[in-house]
């Protein structure tokens, strides 16, 4: 009989109960020996429903550290203990699954990788929508078969109408480091990026509200103490990957939304779309000219009922099992939480946050002068232009609005709003150093070094402005002889009547 790999679980509240044990116990070839909680009636409760008969229970999660027997650990506490616990567990010889997200912020993420990587010892971070049998199939099915070629656009979704969790810390921005968005909106970021392969940001842009702050407006679980709801209950991103691809996350736990939806993604791929929504995966493609949308439930009926849990824990036993890469890699779980912070972080400060080749990241400085610089150009330009497409209009020429009320900047609706996200990435692919002045050392200066996409945004912009210009000088043209034919033919009409 082959030794069973034994089990250690530190924190025994609410996610250990409905997902970790559960699931867990479904496992023959695990065995939970151990049990650690700060509350020791919890503890005692975990092993009686999961335990074996000789399972120990502790409220110091060093004490269980310390038993070599132990093999593996999940921790399920409070996100702010996540990463001094994992490490110590790592160190400790465990392997370990902590829930998500990995941390509270990306600084520990990054030492957590790092005491994986130094001891050997296997990571992962309960993200288990991945699990789900709509999610398996998408990705195995259609992502890693190229047929939804590449993917540049997608939407991570999170929102409820009135769901606030009540009950433990979750409202608590010491233990937790954020609400719905460390909470919910990790999920769906996750399961986003999972299905496009991509985890290399650039930069973000980040709105919170805490804005519906009556504890009795309707929410599921009852009413929250005021003073303890320390977090905000809405925050939204804005994330440009490093290939260009954007992703919109939203997240909520009070929002005035009539459709609340959860752990959900819509991707946008060159070949096909898909969408998984409330457990269903919606698939919209072309087909000789014919635009199809195809529900390939079907293909994976057989394990629809099946819940996350025992599957996420089948998978996760098998990578130890059988020494391989868990289904959640530690590395693409820490970009999830650098994501997050960089939301909450720009949300702060008001300004976007950019990511270097290294996976850190800063806000950038709007009051930067090369930033302000090409900005003031870019509009002005544009702002004159749509100007004197509306002097134009008014005098008699066909005005398209359409082609005008694409971007709002200021006052003044502005054509050709994707040149401002050009803008933007050219921006920030410059590179700026700075040199001390020769002739005093006591100051410096910046020296700016354009890189090859912004000097093909600057040609770009010039041949569209020089084609528009092109353009309406001919269409100028075209109305002025137009109305000096009508001003022919009046003249004309008169001498005939004279």
């Amino acid at each position: 009989m082959k030794k069973k790999l034994k089990i250690g679980i530190i924190g025994c509240g609410g996610i250990a109960n409905s997902k970790h044990m559960p699931g867990l116990q479904t496992i023959k070839e695990v065995e939970m020996v151990a049990f650690c909680d700060i509350i020791p009636e919890r503890a005692e409760k975990a092993k009686k429903d999961f335990g074996t008969p000789r399972a120990k229970v502790y409220t110091d999660y060093k004490e269980l550290l310390a038993d070599p027997k132990i093999d593996v650990v999940h921790i399920c506490t409070p996100n702010r203990s996540h990463s001094f616990i994992t490490i110590d567990a790592l160190h400790a010889g465990k392997h370990v699954m902590v829930e998500k997200p990995m941390a509270k912020t990306a600084a520990e993420a990054r030492e957590m990788v790092k005491a994986a990587k130094e001891t050997g010892k296997k990571l992962t971070v309960g993200y288990q929508n991945r699990c789900r049998p709509e999610s398996i199939y998408l990705r195995r099915e259609i992502v890693d078969k190229g047929k939804m070629g590449e993917i540049y656009y997608a939407k991570a979704l999170a929102l409820r109408r009135r769901a606030t969790p009540t009950w433990g810390v979750f409202l608590d921005e010491y233990e937790q480091g954020g609400g719905p968005l460390i909470d919910i909106g990790t999920h769906a970021l996750d399961l986003t990026l999972y299905m496009m392969n991509n985890y290399r940001p650039k930069m973000v842009l980040g709105t919170t509200y805490k804005k519906l702050t009556n504890p009795d407006c309707g929410n599921v679980w009852g009413a929250w103490d005021p003073k303890k709801h320390t977090v905000e209950d809405a925050a939204f991103g804005f994330i440009i990957m490093e290939n260009g691809a954007t992703v919109y996350l939203e997240s909520s736990w009070a929002l005035n939304i009539l459709d609340p939806i959860e752990a959900s993604t819509i991707l946008c791929g060159t070949k096909m779309g898909a969408q998984i929504k409330n457990k269903d995966l919606i698939l919209n493609y072309d087909e000789g000219g014919e635009l199809k949308e195809d529900h390939p439930i079907d293909h994976y009926e057989e394990t629809i009922k099946q819940k996350s849990a025992p599957v996420e824990a089948r998978l996760w036993i098998d990578a130890i099992l059988k020494n391989e890469d868990p289904v959640v890699k530690p590395e693409e779980a820490c970009v999830v939480s650098e994501i997050l912070e960089a939301i909450y972080l720009s949300a702060k400060t008001g300004k976007p946050v950019v990511f270097d080749e290294e996976g850190t990241f800063k806000t950038i400085d709007a009051k930067a002068p090369l930033f302000l610089f090409f900005v003031r150009r870019v509009f002005k330009q544009i702002a004159r232009l749509t100007v004197q497409r509306f002097a134009n209009g008014d005098q008699g020429r066909k005005t398209n609005r359409a082609d005008v009320s694409v971007f709002q900047f200021g006052q003044v609706d502005v054509r050709h709003a994707h040149l401002f996200g050009e803008l933007v990435q050219a921006l920030l692919s410059v590179r700026h150093h700075p040199v001390k002045a020769q002739n005093d050392p006591s100051h410096s200066k910046t020296l700016f070094a354009p890189s090859e996409r912004f000097v093909r945004f600057l040609l770009k912009l010039h041949a569209v402005f020089e084609n528009r210009d092109e353009q309406e000088d001919d269409q100028n043209r075209e109305h002025n002889a137009e109305v000096h034919s009508s001003q022919v033919d009046r003249h004309v009409a008169r001498e005939k009547d004279a």
